[in-house]
């Protein structure tokens, strides 16, 4: 198993596709949008698991495939504060 860190693309569709459908209780992560098809989940990768100076959103990607996202909202520098946040999909949890 290699699990690797970074930023979202849109060829992660078909991997948040399987994801949102496949585990039921990530529904409260995507706010209320039905990732149900790749071109619903391009639009989600484009508009919010953005990677930008306020926004960081990194897929954790294990042998290959997007399983989830660690995110960081509302960075500010000169507090040094984010919110952060992470899910996993159901078939990625418990690995360690």
């Amino acid at each position: 198993m290699t699990v690797v860190l970074r930023p979202w693309t849109r060829e992660d569709a078909p991997a948040l596709v399987a994801a949102a459908t496949s585990t039921p209780d990530l529904a409260a992560q995507f706010g209320g949008v039905a990732l149900d098809g790749l071109e619903a989940a391009r639009t989600f990768v484009d508009e919010s698991l953005r990677f930008d100076a306020t926004v960081k959103n990194w897929a954790v990607v294990d042998d290959g495939v997007a399983v989830g996202n660690i995110g960081a909202s509302a960075i500010e520098f000169r507090h040094d504060s984010a919110w952060v946040y992470y899910w996993l999909a159901a078939a990625a949890r418990g690995k360690g």
